[in-house]
């Protein structure tokens, strides 16, 4: 099966009702925020009187329109080279099983979460978790895309190399200077350093040349390959900025490590135990 990344093949295939499906995030987000805020408030989950409903629709209310706006176009950043990285990866039905995840479960879990962690004080809202977990999903579908589309010595687990940057980036976000945020620096950057052996001594160096070479050679993959790696590294920064309050607005960047953890282990997990991620080879690119 040959690479097909020219938009208008993957329509004229009958994708076009993917695109239909993954435009009903952004349509109810936009529907929502059309509301009346005497009704947003409604949906909005109170810590102190939480309720299963507002468990599940805070995550598609905002305080005000940019905490709307960056929600929505962090969604269409993320998930158009996540969906191109699985639909050209022959994993279709597998993205989907995993957004219906995210969207139908994710909210419930990460309400339970965020009421574990704060206790009954204040409110929660924001599409912004379940972002996060669809940010951790972009290593995932980024190498299977290279297992099966550019070198099948590319193995699930070096997923862990990207993902790895998350927790050596956070800490240089949030760094104070103290003994405690060297030593954890450190860490995170041995265990980085491992996984990047790892790859090297398993897919093997001439083969990366290789690699490298063939993703330069085939513009449209180059470009899919550094926008899903350039949306990863800038997207992590952008959930957790340095300033924690904006506009009176609390970021609440604790649902963001746990989206992002959840959005990564979920796919990863299953992919690994269903032994899908390793049983083909590339493909012919386009």
């Amino acid at each position: 099966m040959q690479l097909r990344t020219d938009l208008d093949t993957v329509i004229g295939e009958g994708h076009l009702v993917d695109f239909v499906a993954l435009a009903v995030v952004p349509v109810a987000l936009v529907a929502v925020h059309l509301l009346p805020e005497t009704v947003q408030s409604t949906l909005v989950l109170d810590r102190g009187s939480p309720t299963p409903v507002t468990m599940f629709t805070s995550h598609f209310v905002h305080a005000d329109y940019l905490h709307f706006r960056g929600n929505l176009v962090a969604y269409f950043l993320v998930m158009v080279p996540t969906y191109l990285l699985c639909l050209l990866s022959g994993e279709g039905r597998r993205f989907w099983t995993y957004f219906l995840v995210l969207i139908a479960v994710f909210p419930f879990l990460l309400s339970a979460m965020d009421l574990a962690i704060f206790g009954r004080h204040g409110l929660n809202r924001g599409f912004s978790g379940l972002n996060a977990a669809f940010l951790g999903f972009l290593p995932v579908a980024l190498t299977v895309f290279l297992k099966r589309k550019v070198n099948t010595g590319f193995e699930l687990r070096h997923s862990l190399v990207l993902f790895s940057l998350y927790p050596l980036m956070v800490p240089l976000i949030y760094w104070k200077g103290r003994p405690v945020d060297a030593a954890l620096l450190a860490a995170i950057a041995l265990l980085l350093t491992y996984f990047l052996h790892r790859v090297v001594a398993e897919v093997g160096t001439d083969s990366l040349r290789e690699t490298l070479r063939e993703i330069q050679s085939k513009p449209r993959v180059f470009f899919l390959v550094c926008m899903s790696i350039g949306i990863f590294i800038t997207g992590v920064p952008a959930m957790f900025p340095t300033t924690l309050v904006e506009r009176g607005n609390t970021v609440n960047i604790y649902i963001h490590h746990l989206g992002f953890a959840l959005g990564f282990t979920v796919p990863y997990t299953t992919w690994r135990w269903s032994g899908n991620a390793v049983d083909h080879g590339p493909d012919a690119l386009k």
